[in-house]
């Protein structure tokens, strides 16, 4: 059986030595069957092999879509622990210098400010990493991440510890973003409560 498929497969492919040569196959009314294929699958997307450019079939177009999505969907998760870590590593920096200044010398600029990142957790809310956890993490966890970036950017406990040290000119702005990092905060905390989260 497996002779006689390899034996067909030869035949129509014009390997048997009987037909036309590949590539030049006659229908039977006479036309081109290569040049014919090329002109019914323009438009398919091509993908390049080993072998040459052959037409992929739409659900091998999904599938390629798909594959791209995950590799920038796999770029942007890298792109979003470095944020995160950098952001981490940069407030321990900021607290450590921000007893040691002068009065009125900390700009805007100087803060580390929780990261926005690029990829948004379930329903498009604000994903949990962006305070250091997984979103699969546990309660406990997620818990004790989000009381210690709660406690970092409270309007009231950020403005008295780094107050005296702000720029004047900056107070108003560092004022409004420290609020803007606290409300996105809130945000994740009302979704603590819930387990399919």
């Amino acid at each position: 059986a497996r002779k006689g498929r390899l034996a067909a497969n030869r035949v129509a492919l014009g390997l048997d030595g009987g037909g036309p040569p590949p590539g030049r196959q006659e229908n039977s009314r006479g036309g081109n069957t290569s040049e014919k294929r090329e002109e019914e699958k323009r438009g398919q997307p091509k993908r390049a092999s080993g072998s040459g450019v052959h037409y992929s079939d739409p659900l091998e177009a999904e599938l390629n879509k798909f594959r791209e999505r995950a590799k920038r969907e796999q770029k942007s998760r890298r792109l979003d622990d470095v944020a995160v870590r950098t952001y981490e590593s940069m407030w321990s920096g900021f607290e450590a210098l921000a007893s040691k200044v002068q009065a009125g010398s900390i700009r805007f600029d100087n803060i580390p400010w929780l990261p926005v990142l690029v990829l948004m957790g379930p329903g498009g809310k604000e994903s949990w990493r962006v305070i250091g956890v997984d979103e699969h993490a546990s309660f406990e966890d997620k818990k004790a991440a989000l009381r210690a970036q709660t406690m970092r950017w409270h309007p009231d406990k950020f403005l008295s510890r780094f107050g005296s040290a702000l720029f004047p000119e900056d107070y108003t702005r560092i004022e409004s973003k420290v609020k803007e990092c606290s409300q996105r905060l809130n945000g994740i905390r009302q979704r603590l409560g819930r387990p399919e989260e």
